[in-house]
């Protein structure tokens, strides 16, 4: 049986294992893949980060701009404070299903894992249907979706 877990029980559980936690590879198993598709001067939104090092890994790698959200405030501020001396990285609390960007605000929007996750939850068809609409919303015009599922 599965049970839901609260944002609580997500504190407990980050405080208790404050490791980096990467979901089916870390970037070097995805990083030949993002060099097709991503430059590294692109402006790129990390959808549900959590307190994976893919960022950091991307950012050491050169890429600039990564605007990275989680529906998690526990782990945007573990993030914020965690990566406060890299200035290109930025952490915001936010549901990829009601994206607080304007239009056209991305080059990349990368997910790893993400699309999974809502699939799993209450209302998943509708609720994966919202952040697909809203990451084309925020994508520029030609802009790259990177779903690593």
């Amino acid at each position: 049986m599965w049970k839901t877990i609260n944002n609580n029980d997500i504190k407990k559980i980050i405080i208790r294992d404050p490791e980096p936690f990467d979901w089916y590879q870390r970037y070097s198993g995805v990083k030949d893949l993002v060099a097709q598709y991503v430059r590294k001067t692109d402006h790129i939104l990390m959808l549900g980060c959590g307190n994976s090092r893919l960022s950091e890994d991307m950012y050491d790698d050169g890429f600039t701009t990564i605007s990275n959200i989680d529906i998690s405030k526990v782990c945007i501020d573990q993030m914020v404070e965690k990566y406060r001396d890299k200035t290109g990285l930025t952490w915001q609390q936010m549901n990829c299903s009601a994206l607080e960007f304007p239009d056209e605000s991305f080059d990349v929007v990368l997910d790893k894992g993400t699309l999974d996750s809502v699939l799993c939850g209450e209302g998943s068809t509708s609720n994966a249907g919202k952040t697909l609409s809203e990451i084309t919303r925020v994508l520029k015009p030609n802009g790259v979706l990177v779903c690593i599922s």
